[in-house]
């Protein structure tokens, strides 16, 4: 179809179509704004008058509700753990705030142990069409950032620990180890651990707590929640957390803001109000 020809009913009709095919609300913002970019590209360009995708309507994004685990759940959460296979990675991902796909995919050399730096440079995940469709790859990062994080005494213990029992599980598989990437966490032949096993370790766990409605990415937000009520300022959780801007963040987890907010003015009330 000609530029010219465009309309805004028609691009209209097939965001609705995606919409009825599945694709989620945040998928098609995501189609809208490339589509939007290169129609403002062409009206600079002097190939049509105006930008026709500018009135079409949207389908609202519905925020997940969060469930964090509150200081004193997250150490029940690791006593209950501690027998548990999976311990360590989710452990660490408790002190990193990984994505899922991010910490399944972690390899050796995403450490420096002297530095005590994490490198963030990919994801393992399930890719979702084309001719590799139902295979377990690695992409890049989800919005393309690559990071690096400093990381805490414990979340280097853990690796050091991760390293140890990687290598009595070597000598216990022999010939049948199979650590093709060079992954970090395992199962105990070496492949990749599925999320969806993780998923089921860390489903009863929070069963245990009581908190059955706590997903595996509530730990990201555990970390992130934790991290703003220690005071770590909302430009190094962004990074840390590999989100496009700190505005995302401050959105994200404003409510958690706003509630320290509160307890700065009662701090400044008491140190200042009887001057």
């Amino acid at each position: 179809m000609k530029l010219k020809d465009l309309t805004t009913l028609m691009i209209q009709r097939v965001y609705i179509l995606l919409e009825e095919k599945g694709l989620s609300p945040k998928s098609i913002r995501n189609v809208h704004g490339m589509l939007h970019g290169m129609l403002d590209k062409a009206m600079k360009m002097d190939l049509i008058r105006k930008n026709v995708s500018k009135n079409c309507e949207l389908p609202p994004i519905r925020k997940t509700e969060m469930h964090p685990l509150t200081k004193e759940e997250m150490g029940t959460f690791m006593t209950l753990a501690k027998d548990d296979e999976y311990y360590l990675m989710m452990r660490f991902d408790f002190f990193t705030g990984l994505r899922e796909s991010e910490l399944i995919g972690l390899t050796w050399d995403c450490v420096d142990f002297e530095n005590h730096t994490l490198r963030i440079y990919r994801q393992f995940v399930r890719i979702a069409s084309g001719p590799d469709k139902g295979k377990m790859m690695y992409t890049p990062l989800k919005n393309g950032k690559e990071r690096t994080i400093t990381l805490t005494v414990t979340a280097l213990n853990v690796l050091r620990e991760a390293k140890r029992k990687q290598n009595e599980m070597h000598l216990r598989a022999g010939s049948s180890w199979h650590n093709e990437y060079n992954m970090i966490f395992t199962r105990s032949n070496g492949m990749f651990v599925r999320f969806k096993t993780l998923y089921v370790h860390f489903k009863a766990l929070v069963g245990k707590l009581n908190r059955p409605e706590v997903r595996f990415h509530d730990i990201r937000h555990t970390y992130a929640t934790l991290a703003i009520q220690s005071e770590v300022d909302f430009k190094t959780l962004s990074l840390s957390l590999g989100h496009a801007t700190v505005a995302f963040t401050l959105d994200t987890y404003g409510h958690v803001s706003n509630h320290m907010s509160q307890n700065a003015a009662a701090k400044m009330e008491k140190f200042i109000g009887t001057l």
